[in-house]
């Protein structure tokens, strides 16, 4: 009875394991990744009407201060932009650049001030517009909504603007547009995404800035540059084009100071600050840290300027500017008022008029009562603060107000001035504590979703332990009805949930999560029924024979040892933080503890001579050396988090200031794909399938990759020239055509290959013997009894003739004798699986490599080389023990090696699990211009970022197919591997057991299906029980300082990074089975020729 009933169900039995695991994320990310409640009301003029003092009375809260404001952001303006040079160091490409705003505070203070604004973390552009607008605070899974930018359905700014009929004119940055659509006079937008474009959206915006500020039928006017943010994601802030991007702004504010009207209030601010690489989204002080210079027309300020700019939140902008325009402040703003804003000046001194010292009061009375109001509302609804904290602030709100009514009474007094400073002390204090006690409350959990998320990735795991170690003889109950039963419970179970909670009124919105919980519940019964009554006793039989059995003592506890470490390793915030190196020592260590594997195999072996074994021993050191030294190398390839300022990053990972080191990294760049491509080419001749002109592997390698790796080279080069002057003179078409040809014939040729596969090639000459075959690299016909007939035929009709002049050499066996009879030569056969998945392997090198900088290109060499030294390893240990009862199993250690080499190079290619470290340029190779979507630069960074994952992912069946194409130990080097079926071979009778290659896979029905079915399920096993401790310490240290800062962007990374491993693994045992397929109907095509 067959074990499998089909490739098919192989791939779908893995597609629902892979489903099961989507399943528990997707659970566990709706329970610890919650989004702030959002309440759909508005401040109106009529609030608070009797708390507005007789002066004020008539307007809305209180009389505008300003008649106009001019609002300019330039993204990613750090604090220290604005800054000086130190006289002790070189001034850096950012420093001293904004002279005009320095020479404004020095000349003009009464009208200017500079603050140290703090940005709420993410600090990515949408999360920071909204909070600008709104005065809220983001929460963490908001910052993937910088993809999709939706309409700001709370209360804020524009909207206010808008409904009290007031005229807002907007230029640049396009994604205001999408979070308010229809509340602009006139708009201007830009095209914003591209990071890659320098130039576009700023000189658009000049086009048109100052003869708008010259009209006078608007009251704001937002100025959103994009240039300075570019600049440092493309470049860097050390590169020249930043000195020249701060050099533009500064003239453009030197302009406006010049042609502002009468009344107008000017704010420059950027939105947030930058890492010393460009990036943001994150929390370090570099990113939080913005600037935000105030300019009146107007006196507005003390004569006396402080030291240093005083810090302050950068949604405290919210309620000062609303009440400067006469505005209600937005419903749910949190910010407090910037008391200077309002004549606020912290001096004993009295002023002439007492409005002048009581405005500032009143404001941050007003700000204060909207504050409560909103807590008030939303406590009401939701359950987020303890009553004993909203009782405390309640006590801190009356007694403020107390003050401000005894500051009130004692207007024009001679401690006038000192009860108005203690009133605004007070409220500044309440405000203060309610903003801490919503972070604190909003990060809050939904605790039965996160049990159930943890709860199905368990049983996902457990399904995966069953299927890397079911078979033999329970084989039946494992897989033969195993997809049926699985999909017959489990859309049961979650079809009848579904029905039920349906049945008692739970919302539309909810079915799918008590879907997904049926589902959970469902295949959990099930798992439990078949693993502890049916199977249980097998399956630890089983185990116990995988882990201690051929392999000794070595591998008993070494794979699940370092994958312990690993797994514990996520729950500590230190170890996160050096996780690339953690991961290197692991990784170094799995290939030793191969090393003394495979010498206690190679001693133990009866099979092998004495010099056999030395050899062996030799080889398996040396394989491990080369390994060892490409991942001690690999690790000089990385970046460094914000967390480790003591860290250097790689020279390599940089933007590259000087000419001669971009020479240096474009030529370590060329060298290294021309490597990874020669190796390819070169693998394939030598194992004869280059001679395959009509498959598409082998024309993709043969012609399709020199022309990729020219591209590259083009690509690569005017890279390296960007922020260059030829660079910007160069049509838009020259930087696209290179990354889409390189797109096309990828793309192209993994479609064919994925089609027509099998890279055979067959040949018939005239020969004077029977029918005969010549089969290259040790081949023998498929499993059928039919076609297995073939191979005793041949052995008889050479054995009839011993005297046959007989040629062998690397392109096969040849049979030589003058005849008009026919002879097939085949080329390929004996490694029909390896050469396929080596071509894709190749083409999703070269693809991420694009998506990468120039420098990353070694990266990749080494990440190519420890692969194949790793296969090497593995066939090593395969061929030192040809006694071996199961040949198809693959070592749980080398798995374990596997992964952590795919872990160790996703530091090396330069990345991070943080959202700084996000390449974002990756969206725009070979695509200029803006996308018309987010999907295709959604997905271009995903495969920039998991490049290391897909690769690995991709490559796994070569862990169970390059033992059987190296072959066993026989007096050379992998003699059968490297030079195949050898003439001895065929002819001496004893020798009919000659390793077959990977022919050797189709010696049982179905054995090849199985053999993938358990190494995938034992991949998916320790990827999902690393993605189990992400979630466990996520779940577990919730209320850590640092959960937001590394645990929740840890779990974020792990849970992308394994949906991406999935899909590649599955592509690729669907490329492999497909292989299979196609080879078994050329056989039985084949095999037509010999009849009984």
């Amino acid at each position: 009875m067959p074990i499998i009933s089909g490739p098919k169900c192989t791939w779908l039995l893995l597609f629902c394991l892979c489903l099961l695991y989507l399943t528990g994320i997707w659970l566990f990310s709706e329970g610890f990744l919650l989004r702030r409640t959002e309440l759909p009301l508005n401040s109106t003029c009529g609030d608070f009407t009797t708390e507005v003092s007789e002066h004020a009375r008539g307007s809305c809260w209180l009389r505008p201060r300003f008649r106009k404001v001019v609002w300019v952001i330039v993204d990613a303006l750090r604090v220290d932009f604005a800054f000086e040079a130190p006289v002790d160091r070189p001034a850096r490409s950012y420093e001293g650049r904004l002279g005009v705003l320095r020479r404004a505070l020095a000349e003009e203070p009464q009208k200017s001030r500079l603050f140290h604004a703090h940005a709420d973390p993410p600090t990515t552009t949408m999360q920071r517009l909204k909070a600008l607008t709104t005065g809220g605070l983001p929460t963490f899974v908001d910052a993937g909504s910088s993809f999709s930018s939706a309409r700001i359905a709370e209360d804020n700014l524009i909207l206010q603007l808008h409904g009290h009929g007031r005229k807002a004119v907007f230029l640049g940055d396009d994604t205001w547009m999408n979070l308010f659509p229809s509340c602009f006079h006139r708009a201007r937008p830009f095209p914003s995404f591209n990071v890659r474009d320098l130039h576009t959206v700023d000189n658009g915006i000049i086009r048109h800035l100052y003869d708008e500020v010259a009209k006078d039928d608007w009251d704001v006017i937002i100025a959103h540059f994009l240039g300075v943010d570019h600049v440092g994601h493309r470049l860097g802030p050390l590169h020249p084009a930043m000195a020249d991007k701060l050099n533009q702004m500064n003239d453009i504010l030197g302009r406006l100071l010049a042609v502002l009207p009468p009344e107008t209030l000017l704010l420059f601010m950027g939105d947030h600050g930058m890492t010393e690489t460009g990036d943001h989204g994150g929390e370090s002080e570099s990113e939080v840290s913005a600037a935000l210079f105030v300019y009146s027309t107007e006196p507005l300020f003390s004569k006396t300027l402080a030291s240093e700019p005083r810090r302050l939140y950068q949604v405290d902008l919210v309620p000062s500017l609303a009440l400067l325009l006469g505005l209600p402040i937005p419903y749910s703003n949190l910010g407090a008022v910037i008391p200077e804003l309002f004549g606020w000046q912290d001096s004993q001194a009295m002023p002439t008029k007492p409005q002048e010292y009581i405005l500032p009061l009143e404001a941050l009375h007003l700000n204060a009562l909207q504050v409560s109001r909103f807590i008030t509302t939303y406590a009401a609804q939701h359950r987020e603060f303890s009553a004993e904290t909203l009782l405390k602030l309640n006590r801190a709100l009356l007694e403020a107000q107390a003050l401000y009514h005894s500051a009130r009474s004692a207007m024009g007094s001679w401690n006038s001035t000192h009860e108005t400073n203690v009133a605004i002390a007070a409220y500044q204090r309440y405000l203060y504590d309610v903003r801490k006690m919503c972070e604190a409350g909003w990060a809050s959990f939904n605790i039965p979703m996160m049990v159930a998320g943890i709860c199905t990735i368990g049983a996902a795991c457990l399904w995966s332990a069953l299927l890397a170690w079911g078979g033999h003889q329970h084989s039946h109950v494992f897989y033969s009805n195993l997809l049926k039963v699985f999909l017959g419970f489990g859309i049961a179970g979650a079809i009848g949930v579904t029905f039920l909670s349906a049945l008692f009124g739970t919302a539309l919105h909810d079915l799918p999560f008590h879907a997904a919980y049926g589902l959970t519940l469902s295949s959990g019964i099930l798992l439990g029924y078949k693993a502890f009554y049916l199977s249980w006793p097998f399956l630890v039989g089983s185990m116990g024979r995988t882990i201690f059995g051929v392999n000794g003592v070595v591998s008993a506890l070494a794979g699940p040892g370092l994958w312990l470490v690993r797994c514990l390793s996520l729950f500590s915030n230190s170890f996160i933080l050096l996780e690339g190196q953690l991961v290197g020592f692991l990784f170094q260590s799995s290939l030793i503890l191969i090393v003394l594997d495979a010498a206690h195999v190679c001693f133990h072996s009866t099979s092998l001579s004495a010099p056999q074994k030395q050899r062996a021993l030799r080889v398996v050191v040396s394989v491990a050396i080369a390994a060892l030294a490409c991942t001690r190398t690999a690790a000089m390839f990385c970046i460094c988090r914000e967390e480790l300022p003591a860290c250097q990053p790689s020279s390599l990972l940089v933007p590259l200031p000087s000419g001669s080191v971009r020479t240096l990294h474009y030529g370590a760049a060329i060298i290294s794909t021309t490597v990874i491509c020669w190796t390819i080419r070169r693998f394939l001749v030598l194992h004869g399938t280059f001679k395959a002109f009509a498959s598409p592997p082998i024309l993709l390698v043969r012609y399709g990759f020199p022309v990729v790796a020219v591209c590259l080279g083009g690509h690569w080069g005017l890279e390296l020239m960007s922020g260059e002057r030829q660079a910007t003179a160069m049509p838009r078409w020259v930087a696209d055509i290179f990354p889409r040809i390189i797109f096309v014939l990828l793309s192209g040729g993994m479609l064919l290959t994925l089609w027509k596969p099998l890279a055979l090639y067959t040949l018939r000459r005239k020969d004077s013997s029977e029918d005969l075959l010549t089969f290259h690299e040790a081949t023998f016909p498929a499993s059928q009894d039919r076609i297995r007939e073939v191979v005793p035929r041949i052995y008889r009709s050479l054995k009839r003739d011993l005297s046959r002049s007989l040629k062998a050499n690397h392109n096969g066996v040849q049979i030589e004798e003058s005849s008009s009879e026919t002879k097939l030569e085949v080329y390929g056969l004996g490694a029909p699986y390896s050469v396929v998945l080596s071509v894709f392997v190749g083409i999703l090198i070269m693809l991420t490599a694009l998506l990468h900088t120039p420098g990353t290109a070694p990266a990749f060499l080494l990440l190519f080389a420890s692969m194949v030294a790793l296969l090497e390893l593995v066939a090593a240990l395969s061929a030192a023990s040809p006694d071996s009862s199961d040949a198809r199993r693959v070592p749980l250690l080398s798995v374990v090696a596997w992964i952590l080499a795919s872990t160790r190079f996703f530091y090396s290619t330069g990345h991070q699990p943080t959202f700084p470290a996000l390449q974002w340029n990756a969206a725009f190779v070979g695509f200029h211009g803006d996308h018309s979507t987010n999907m295709l630069p959604g997905l271009l960074v995903v495969m920039n970022t998991f490049s290391s994952q897909a690769i690995f992912a991709v490559a796994l069946p070569l862990l169970l197919t390059w033992p059987f194409m190296r072959g066993v130990w026989d007096g050379d080097w992998l003699a059968v591997g490297r030079k195949g079926q050898t003439v001895n071979g065929l002819v001496n009778e004893q020798r009919e057991s000659e390793p077959k290659m990977e022919m050797g896979l189709r010696d049982q029905p179905g054995g090849l299906s199985v053999a993938l079915l358990r190494l995938a399920a034992s991949f998916l096993l320790l990827q999902g029980l690393q993605l189990l401790a992400c979630m466990l310490a996520a779940a577990w240290l919730r209320r850590h300082l640092m959960v937001w800062g590394i645990f929740a962007p840890r779990f974020l990374f792990e849970a992308t990074g394994f949906m991406v491993s999935s899909f590649w693994l599955l592509l690729s045992v669907a490329l492999v089975l497909h292989t299979d397929t196609r080879l078994t109907v050329w056989l039985q095509h084949l095999n037509s020729g010999f009849p009984r």
